[in-house]
This record gives C-alpha cells, structure tokens and sequence, in this order.
C-alpha cells in the first residue's frame, strides 16, 4: 500500500513539476523499475549483511532523499531533472535494502 501511495504522490509531484502527463508517468515508472530491479539482488544482498545497519542505512537515505525533494519543492527550486534522479536513486536503494525489514521480522 506505501509503494502504491507513493508512486502516485510521485506521478502528481512530477505533474505539478513538469506540466506533463507523460514526463510524470515515465517518472512514476522508472521508480518502480529502479526498485524492482534491485530487489532481484537486494534479497541475497540482506541475507549476508547485518539486517540492523541496512534498515537505518535505507531509511537514512529515504530521509535525505524525500527531505530533500521536500526542500527543493518548498524553495522553488525543485526542476523535473532532480525529481527524477533523488526518485530512482531512492527508489533503487529501497529496493535494494528494503526487504532487510522483512527479513528481520
């Protein structure tokens, strides 16, 4: 339910970005393509690395990440090229360390 929120907080966010029904779809996918594509490695890579490091580690970078798009988006400054690159980037590491939460419960 969180990944369906947020992609769809993401599509509006790049809409309201970049005008666009396009730029914000591909925007919303290339999301979830970061995060299912290092999810493929992300299980073997929790399994052989300490699950407590790699959940503060992921929600660390959630936090600067989402914080920053925050920050930017509440200046003025956020453009739909830093959108896309902190979003894939932050997606890409959930995927990559988000079952570590899973996998420790």
């Amino acid at each position: 339910m969180g990944v369906s929120l947020r992609t769809l907080a993401l599509s509006l966010i790049g809409y309201a970005v970049s005008g666009s029904l396009t730029r914000a779809g591909w925007l919303a996918t290339a999301s979830l393509l970061a995060q299912q594509g290092m999810g493929v490695a992300g299980g073997t890579y929790v399994d052989r690395h300490d699950r407590k490091r790699l959940i503060i580690v992921n929600a660390f970078v959630g936090f600067l990440a989402w914080g920053s798009i925050a920050m930017l988006g509440l200046y003025g400054m956020l453009r739909f090229t830093n959108l896309l690159v902190i979003a894939v980037l932050a997606s890409a590491v959930n995927g990559l360390l988000g079952s570590a939460a899973d996998a420790m419960l």
